[in-house]
């Protein structure tokens, strides 16, 4: 995914913490001596949490040079009122305090105030308290949340606990006034009901399906708080969102009935064992926006309509049985204009868009992509009002399934938006997410905020997520970004929860975390060697050490010297892959493997690089007259004859060991990915894309002020961060697929062979049998060269299957075959050998590889 910002434009929010004045401290003094204390202190506190309607534990900063008589008091926020503190004692570390204090309103905020006897006994220092978990833990709800219809009526439920008010916003069309104010015009305001259980509810008589809404939270006062009630918040829970494309983004809830849709598939999921899943991650724009003849380009609609250029032709025609969608939750497909100080947004110097084309910024959960349905980018204008985005959603879904492939989603629960008026910030960013001491977002992973999601009421949200996408949507499926930042009681709680509705779901994560690596969630890496945590829980991980065996690492460089197709690959590590890495997975499956993704460079353009063929950050000749041009960057993306070698090669390995297998869009023509600078309408604010290289070399927007170029490589480089371009640097060109051709029908009968025989999916695990690599003269062994063996009577399939690889560069590998006589399915020129037998003794040349069978 994704790592939402270069941290010099980091938008933590950092309070600062003022003295407020005033008071004699009324409560006995606690005095303290540098002499003879264990305890001394300087006037301020480093930390204060509310764990109770009654107990407030802190901690205190040290210096040992100072030392003062202070008294510690707990006031009302907003009138400054000191709260009896009963008792004061020492916490378990050095420098840490339990107050115990008379009731403490759940409506309001506090502050620790340090009364300093060298201040006349005014406060020197005071403290917002920050919710304790112990405090916001114990609220949870079974009912139903956002909006539940039955019969005439219509019930709206949100979770918001620490809200003091909330009010229900009601409208017949969206508002079209100043984006916040304290009424709308057309809004129908209606109060609401809090239970004890924190969750806000109203019953109301009619029909509302059509109609639109969304709510205003109030909460307590505090300057580390974000209730506004002045912005009207989508409900969490929306099943549709209809979105005000602006920068930020504000959102209201469309009221659908997704349950009117007729479903044609015979099938509500797919059969295949997650092992013999054959994953095509893809991106619903990517493989359309090119196309000549698909009439709905950059749609649902568009991506299924058949026997046209791209689209489901294509992925029927290359004969994988799953598709992973890049994300289609709702989110921000508009970020930040460039450079642009304003109120309220975030500052960005990074992305020259604008824009946000991966997705990895949820805004709902519940809700499908309304972008996706509309097509194109309509800035100031209300999109998905419509609801329709649900039914060519789920119109999706029942095409593939009609051609026999699964649906799997790539999901973003580790964190939200960062670029709109996100509904969980504005109903209590301190529930949802990691907070630090100052109230501020603790934000490790990258991406501005990371979700809380070991909260009850923010596990359910995911569970309640990935149950209703499966149940209503029939999707087959889950890919978890970075999967270590939600906690395992929530993957404890939503696979089987999942399973209960479709026992054959395919779970995978991206089994690291960015930088979060909390204890509860045992680190962040969870790909160890006895200790796989979605292993233990029943979910796959996509297994980067495959990746990195294959290609030697996740990003390309100028010159590679590790990898396979690189000629070093180790063969004890080569082995654990055809063993299907028994000590990381109990079940093959489980390992989803893999040699490209959406993230870092291309397997293509990592030969490219690799063999010092393109230079990483210099200009290629793709372009004319500042355009794209489709013909040059054909000439330069055909592969050499050793790139081809080493392409096929990649595939072979990948193709002929056991787990689910991943590729990623193009992969299967060597795809390249370049900078392509933003034009008029692909970049946001619309109309102010005009870059070009002034008299110093410098790459400068005339439309715009002549801004610089951000720090991410510039035009017409080789990308290995793709997130933000919505153009050629990350559509297909089509064309590519027959530049390629002789790699993409290698593709295609890798394909064919793994779907038709089950050993090269399930393999043989710890029975499989090695042949060693040798010289050709056969005097010594081969590094990066390997065969093995699944036997028929281990893998119960039709035929003994053998595989050899020769890694190596500059020589060939020989290979002493088990008796009798082998037939050639697959060598280094194609995938379908027709009648070639041998025996005896096979030498492979450089970079080539072959399948037998018998």
């Amino acid at each position: 995914m994704k790592r939402f910002l270069s941290w010099g434009s980091s938008i933590l929010l950092l309070f600062l913490v003022l003295g407020c004045g005033g008071g004699k401290a009324p409560a006995a003094k606690q005095t303290t001596s540098s002499s003879t204390s264990d305890y001394t202190f300087t006037q301020k506190v480093a930390a204060a949490y509310r764990q109770s309607d009654t107990r407030v534990e802190l901690k205190m900063k040290y210096d040992d040079a100072k030392s003062y008589a202070y008294t510690l008091e707990v006031w009302d926020y907003e009138t400054k009122t000191p709260i009896q503190v009963v008792e004061k004692q020492p916490g378990k570390k050095k420098g840490e305090y339990v107050l115990t204090t008379s009731p403490l309103s759940q409506d309001k905020n506090y502050l620790v105030a340090v009364i300093s006897d060298t201040a006349d006994g005014k406060a020197t220092n005071t403290f917002e308290i920050q919710p304790g978990n112990e405090w916001l833990n114990r609220f949870f709800s079974d009912k139903p949340l956002g909006c539940t219809i039955s019969g005439n009526s219509a019930t709206f439920r949100v979770f918001a606990p620490r809200a003091t008010r909330v009010v229900l916003a009601l409208f017949d069309t969206p508002y079209e006034g100043p984006v916040e104010a304290e009424k709308q015009a057309g809004e129908k305001q209606i109060e609401m009901k809090k239970d004890a259980n924190g969750v806000w509810e109203v019953t109301l008589q009619g029909n509302y399906v059509g109609k639109f809404y969304g709510y205003r939270v109030w909460g307590p006062a505090g300057d580390t708080e974000a209730f506004n009630p002045k912005i009207i918040i989508a409900d969490p829970y929306s099943k549709a969102l209809a979105t005000k494309q602006t920068s930020p983004q504000y959102h209201l809830t469309v009221i659908v009935d997704p349950s009117t849709y007729r479903w044609q598939s015979k099938e509500a999921y797919m059969p295949y064992k997650q092992h013999e899943l054959i994953v095509y991650e893809m991106h619903v724009r990517d493989m359309t926006m090119l196309s000549k003849n698909i009439t709905k380009k950059g749609t649902y609609e568009g991506l299924v309509e058949d026997g046209k250029e791209g689209g489901i032709a294509h992925i029927k025609e290359l004969g994988v049985n799953a598709v992973e969608l890049l994300p289609t939750h709702e989110f921000n497909e508009i970020e930040a204009p460039y450079m642009v100080k304003a109120p309220g947004i975030v500052y960005n110097n990074w992305n020259v868009y604008g824009r946000n084309h991966w997705g990895y910024m949820t805004s709902c959960y519940f809700a499908p992509e309304a972008f996706y349905f509309e097509g194109k980018v309509r800035p100031g204008k209300w999109i998905g009002t419509t609801g329709a985005q649900v039914y060519a959603f789920k119109a999706m879904v029942d095409a593939f399934h009609k051609n026999g492939i699964a649906v799997l989603m790539d999901v973003v629960y580790n964190h939200v938006s960062q670029y709109d008026r996100n509904a969980l910030k504005y109903i209590d960013k301190k529930y949802y997410f990691f907070m630090n001491e100052l109230g501020g977002y603790d934000a490790r992973s990258g991406c501005g905020n990371d979700y809380k999601s070991d909260r009850p009421m923010s596990s359910r949200l995911i569970v309640d997520s990935t149950t209703y996408w499966v149940k209503e949507y029939r999707v087959d499926g889950y890919r978890f970004d970075l999967g270590t930042i939600i906690d395992w009681k929530t993957y404890e709680a939503l696979v089987p929860a999942v399973k209960k509705i479709n026992p054959n779901a395919y779970f995978t994560a991206e089994p690291w975390m960015g930088g979060r690596g909390e204890p509860r969630d045992g680190g962040g890496y969870s790909l160890n060697e006895g200790n796989n945590g979605f292993d233990k829980r029943g979910m796959g991980s996509w297994n980067d050490k495959f990746r990195n065996l294959v290609r030697g690492g996740a990003n390309a460089s100028y010159g590679a010297s590790a990898g396979l197709v690189f000629g070093n690959a180790p063969i004890a590590e080569m082995k654990k892959a055809v063993q299907g890495y028994p000590s990381l997975f109990s079940y093959v499956g489980n390992s989803f493997n893999y040699i490209e993704s959406h993230d870092n460079n291309t397997f293509g353009d990592f030969l490219r690089l690799g063999n010092r063929d393109l230079k990483k950050d210099t200009a290629l000749d793709v372009f004319t007259d500042g355009k794209f041009d489709v013909q040059k960057y054909l000439k330069l993306t055909k592969l050499t004859e050793k790139q081809m070698k080493q392409a096929k090669l990649g595939a072979l390995f990948l193709f002929t060991v056991p787990g689910a297998v991943m590729m990623h869009e193009g992969q299967e023509f060597a795809r390249m990915k370049v900078v392509v600078p933003p034009t008029q309408k692909d970049i946001y604010p619309e109309n102010t894309g005009n870059w070009i290289l002034d008299e110093k070399g410098q790459w400068i927007n005339a439309a715009d002020g002549n801004k610089k170029w951000s720090s991410k490589p510039r035009p017409w480089v080789i990308d290995h961060d793709s997130y933000e371009k919505d153009n050629a640097a990350n559509w297909i060109v089509w064309e590519l697929k027959n530049v390629n051709r002789e790699l993409y029908d290698y593709y295609r009968g890798l394909i064919k062979m793994r779907r038709t025989y089950p050993a090269f999916s399930a393999g043989a695990g710890t029975k499989v049998q090695f042949i060693d690599a040798k010289t050709k003269d056969g005097s010594a062994n081969l590094n990066s060269a390997l065969g093995y063996i699944y036997p028929a009577e281990v893998t119960k399939d039709k035929y003994t299957f053998m595989v050899l690889i020769n890694g190596n560069l500059g020589k060939k590998a020989s290979f002493t075959l088990p008796d009798g006589e082998w037939n050639v399915m697959v060598d280094g020129q194609t995938s379908s050998v027709q009648g070639k037998k041998v025996s005896g003794k096979v030498v492979l040349d450089e970079m080539s590889g072959m399948v037998l069978y018998r």
